[in-house]
């Protein structure tokens, strides 16, 4: 069975998480949708925007010129939310005998098409793929389960479901017979991997959830880990930090200071003293020293987002802000409760409002800019160099058809270095 990760019209609610990234790749509850349909088969096609495909390898993904063979596919919408119950969900659809497809409210969130009529579909068009898939589940009677799939339309929605997932999440994969041999249980309800490096000068609490430490990470001493929690491959705990619960660190993440109830995506620092809450941090983003969100506002009210010109309620009290890839902060930097920072932007002083992709952004200071293409690939380099990493042109074009693509955003901004 062939997988078909598909990208519909919603994913640019998800910005600034999903400009520089298939939505598929999300890490929610542990882990991405690419994870979870990869349980399914191997054998996954995205379809995607069309600046996001060259990079879809990075994630064993193919983006073929033409969709090949015939069926059974299983068409997935990439916004879903990649829980044990999705997986359960699209495993049962992929054993249908027969087409069928979820759908609620006129949203495609899956469908199975077993028909062995021969079809000729671009792999560069996801209109026209899932305007096929929608005729012909009208056409051809296919049964339909209304039974919504959730998936995220806003990216507050992300670290809702997070909290939420984690726990399970961690808890079937340090329970169930297809990991537990991964790793060693250290204490009661923490797991680690090989090559962990875990100090004895570590307190860890798991009255909250379980504690999994993944293969090569290293927890410095004096830092008190809290479940749910988990602890990336290679990533870096450094000493005295205070990782709260609820955490989920990508692959080679460095952190220090406290967080809590927050996604860091790989390769993303935060190597010093600050606090970061109820967050979601994209991949390659430095937050310098003293940096801090936000996640609670002083009436304790609920905290609501704004996105473009919609102001959108999270439903919670809690909520911190939403960084983009690429992005930096500068010491001290203040970024106020239910902000977006977009990719490749540099902060200073206090945030207060909503940062567009490639600004030099010191308002508090005086100095908004634009930041040159130029600038965002020489610190891309620079970056990739610290973690060996080579800068290919793959990645250069992305970084210059993501500042095309939010031109836009930076209409009327002075271009340059800030001024302060």
């Amino acid at each position: 069975m062939r997988v078909i990760l598909f990208e519909d019209a919603g994913v640019d609610q998800l910005e600034p998480i999903t400009l520089s990234r298939p939505a598929y790749t999300i890490t929610c509850g542990g882990w991405r949708l690419i994870d979870l349909v990869q349980t399914i088969s191997p054998n996954v096609s995205g379809l995607v925007r069309p600046h996001l495909r060259p990079i879809q390898e990075d994630y064993g993904v193919t983006s073929p010129a033409h969709t090949e063979g015939g069926p059974p596919w299983l068409l997935v919408n990439a916004r879903l939310v990649p829980s044990l119950d999705t997986q359960r969900r699209l495993q049962n659809l992929a054993n249908q005998t027969g087409s069928m497809a979820v759908q609620h409210d006129g949203r495609l969130g899956a469908v199975v098409l077993a028909s062995e009529r021969e079809t000729k579909l671009s792999g560069q068009n996801v209109e026209r793929l899932t305007q096929w898939a929608e005729e012909h589940i009208r056409s051809a009677g296919v049964r339909v389960d209304a039974t919504p799939l959730p998936e995220f339309s806003w990216p507050h929605d992300v670290l809702r479901y997070h909290a939420e997932l984690l726990p399970s999440f961690l808890e079937h994969r340090t329970s169930a017979g297809l990991y537990r041999h991964r790793y060693r249980q250290l204490a009661d309800g923490v797991f680690v991997g090989a090559n962990t490096e875990v100090s004895e000068q570590v307190s860890m609490d798991t009255r909250g959830g379980p504690i999994l430490i993944e293969d090569g990470a290293r927890i410095g001493p004096f830092t008190v880990l809290k479940g749910p929690a988990q602890i990336g491959p290679e990533a870096q705990v450094l000493p005295q930090s205070r990782i709260n619960g609820s955490v989920s660190l990508g692959h080679m993440t460095k952190i220090g200071g406290e967080i809590t109830s927050c996604i860091v995506e790989p390769f993303t620092n935060k190597q010093h003293y600050g606090f970061l809450g109820h967050s979601y941090v994209g991949s390659w983003v430095n937050l310098g020293a003293g940096t801090n969100t936000s996640n609670l506002k002083n009436t304790y009210g609920e905290i609501a987002m704004r996105y473009g010109e919609e102001r959108v309620g999270t439903g919670s009290q809690c909520m911190g802000a939403v960084i983009g890839d690429y992005a930096k902060s500068a010491i001290n930097t203040s970024i106020f409760t239910g902000k977006t920072i977009g990719s490749c932007s540099t902060l200073y002083g206090v945030v207060t409002e909503n940062v567009p992709p490639f600004v030099n952004h010191a308002r508090s200071l005086g100095s908004v800019t634009e930041m040159s293409i130029e600038a965002a690939w020489k610190m891309q380099s620079r970056m990739f160099d610290r973690r060996e990493v080579t800068q290919r042109d793959r990645d250069r074009d992305l970084i210059r058809r993501m500042f095309e693509l939010t031109g836009p955003q930076r209409t009327g901004l002075p271009k340059g270095p800030p001024k302060f």
